[in-house]
């Protein structure tokens, strides 16, 4: 009885924070959809995303549109005022540009709780390749890569280096 009024006092906690969607989507089964991309030729499919990691996928979404509505509304914010020439709100600037790289520090912390799953979850096949990602079904597959695919495929990740960082 303890440990689930210690649970359900974690999830009230979470349920206010930006992780409230992880909460929600693994409450009600809804999930954001995963990338449309097919299977690819060179890639095996080792298996298919759980409902926690589509969970922990669907927040990384969400939260790297987040981020992307914060920069752009901060940009407004500043072209708008320099356009009129207005005084720049920059503690309105220094809070957006906070919550900005909170979220995205958030985005980089989740996407790895997600790779980290899906490794250790389906193991070898997961981990004696070059890399895996996620396909159009929320197929998850492998693949081994030259050079060039490799470059290819780092900047076209499933998310970028920086977590979905926009400019500021």
């Amino acid at each position: 009885m303890a440990q689930e009024k210690q649970a359900s006092e974690i999830i009230a906690i979470l349920a206010e924070t930006p992780l409230a969607v992880l909460i929600e989507s693994l409450q009600t089964g809804k999930f954001q959809p995963p990338p449309d991309d097919p299977v690819e030729e060179g890639e095996k499919i080792i298996g298919e995303m759980t409902d926690v990691e589509k969970s922990i996928h669907s927040a990384c979404v969400i939260l790297d549109n987040r981020a992307a509505e914060i920069a752009e509304l901060n940009n407004r914010m500043v072209e708008d005022a320099k356009r009129t020439g207005a005084d720049v709100d920059e503690l309105q600037v220094f809070l957006n540009k906070a919550e900005h790289e909170a979220t995205v520090e958030m985005i980089k912390g989740l996407s790895a709780v997600l790779w980290h799953s899906i490794r250790k979850r389906i193991g070898a096949p997961a981990k004696e390749c070059d890399g895996i990602g996620i396909r159009d079904g929320y197929k998850i597959v492998s693949y081994e890569s030259d050079e060039h695919d490799v470059f290819a495929r780092a900047i076209m990740g499933f998310f970028s280096k920086d977590g979905g960082a926009r400019r500021f």
